[in-house]
């Protein structure tokens, strides 16, 4: 699922106090006015209510739900699609058929062989928890995937995952004849 709008925070303190353009300031008089009249006046008048002002972006969720449903209607498009800010769902839907030979249709459950889609998802995702100090790129993975009493090494680290070079098999070995999709047939999802 993708965050979507975060807020954006502004010192007022460090915010810029340079001339308003002419035009300028009906059009922030206007973005202000979706926050209620309170929001509107302390705009104003320069009170304050808090230290910081927030200011939230509500996204058009009709005109995003009609596009992906034109989508899937004229041009086949399949796919779940979700819409969260924080912990909070604003939108989930699911299109077309997750397997278009059997026609079995495309759920919000669905899971999908995403394949390399996600390496750089997942480089940025593993890559800002090193950075907030969570681990290292050094640090065993074993602990940390739940992966105590497998075959994987203990000395398996992110760097390795990230690189490719852990010495992890592939699951499917397609030029075996294996097919990914079986891996997944006994599976459940948590």
């Amino acid at each position: 699922m993708l965050p979507c709008c975060p807020p954006a925070t502004v010192d007022r303190d460090q915010a810029p106090r340079d001339e308003v353009e002419p035009g300028e300031a009906d059009s922030t008089r206007r973005a202000l006015e979706g926050g209620g009249a309170s929001a509107l006046h302390r705009f104003q008048t320069g009170e304050s209510e808090r230290d910081t002002l927030v200011v939230t972006f509500a996204p058009d969720l009709a005109s995003f739900e009609a596009t992906l449903a034109r989508l899937a209607t004229d041009a086949g498009f399949s796919g779940a699609v979700a819409v969260t800010r924080g912990d909070q769902q604003l939108f989930a839907a699911a299109y077309g058929y997750a397997n278009r030979a059997w026609q079995a249709p495309c759920t919000l459950k669905t899971r999908f062989d995403t394949a390399s889609v996600t390496k750089l998802f997942t480089a940025v995702a593993t890559l800002q928890l090193v950075e907030r100090g969570a681990f290292s790129l050094e640090t065993s993975v074993i602990g940390h995937l739940e992966l105590e009493g497998t075959t994987i090494s203990p000395t398996v680290t992110p760097y390795h995952l990230l690189t490719h070079t852990s010495g992890i098999a592939d699951d499917a070995d397609e030029e075996a004849g294996e097919r990914y999709e079986d891996l997944w047939v006994s599976r459940t999802t948590r």
